[in-house]
């Protein structure tokens, strides 16, 4: 199955108005072979499948989509793409590392870089809150879509997924109490792909500060959303964030809350 698919509906934005079922989804990585990955996304109706994953990222696994679902490639923060790439070589996931000399390579990272691992998402966050311009562009597509159902992930559905994820429900009003909730829920959905991922990450690693840095990185963490919402917050008002920073006038944003809002 597809691991952390959800949608955004039901949770209560502005005016009391809550938003609606079945339009928005989010979801991890949708490399699965054609008959599955149509099997899995005919209930939701889809139109539009926009994929936030880099490009090395989605060579590596490429998928196909069903006929009538259109495909759109908006990497999310092509500043950082460079770290992602040292990163994901450093620490590849099981289905992308070679078994025999995954253990040996972890053994052998000098401690100085993985302090500089440890540090990657806060520096990913944070650019993501201070450059979320692509957002903005991603928000305005699935605004012109109409009213049908789209669906965005990334590799894992947590990080960039989840920030889009929060930037959508700030877009209609929704409390940032519950958009931390919405984030922090990627712990739940993700819960057995933790046990996997963090069980082959660790093999032959003894050492309980770099275990906890490797699960560090395969979970949401208040503290990582945080880094994106001190952006959001030096603005008066979302709105202006909004502007100034996702390119979104306030035509847009309204004609968001009418599109999904009920």
């Amino acid at each position: 199955m597809i691991v952390n698919l959800r949608e955004l509906g039901g949770y209560r934005g502005q005016d009391g108005r809550r938003v609606k079922d079945g339009l928005l989804f989010r979801s991890g990585n949708l490399s699965f072979p054609d008959e599955d990955l149509s099997r899995y996304l005919e209930p939701l109706a889809l139109s539009v499948v926009f994929d936030l994953r880099s490009g090395d990222e989605a060579a590596r696994e490429p998928y196909s989509l069903p006929d009538g679902i259109d495909y759109r490639h908006r990497p999310t923060v092509p500043s950082m793409e460079g770290e992602m790439r040292a990163l994901n070589m450093a620490f590849p996931l099981p289905d992308q590392a070679d078994p025999e000399g995954y253990e040996s390579l972890l053994l052998s990272i000098p401690p100085e870089a993985l302090t500089t691992v440890a540090g990657f998402l806060p520096r990913f966050y944070s650019d993501m809150g201070e450059n979320p311009k692509i957002f903005g562009d991603i928000i305005r597509e699935i605004l012109e879509n109409g009213e049908k159902a789209v669906l965005f992930h990334c590799s894992a559905g947590k990080d960039r997924t989840g920030i889009l994820a929060a930037m959508i429900l700030s877009c209609l009003g929704v409390a940032e109490e519950d958009i931390r909730d919405n984030y922090l829920l990627s712990n739940h959905y993700r819960k057995e792909a933790l046990k996997r991922e963090l069980q082959f990450l660790t093999r032959g690693i003894t050492d309980p500060a770099i275990v906890a840095m490797i699960r560090d990185m395969l979970i949401v963490k208040e503290e990582y959303l945080e880094a994106t919402l001190r952006h959001v917050r030096a603005y008066p008002h979302f709105d202006d964030y909004a502007k100034e920073r996702l390119g979104l006038d306030l035509h847009e944003l309204t004609a968001l809350k009418e599109r999904y809002l009920a």
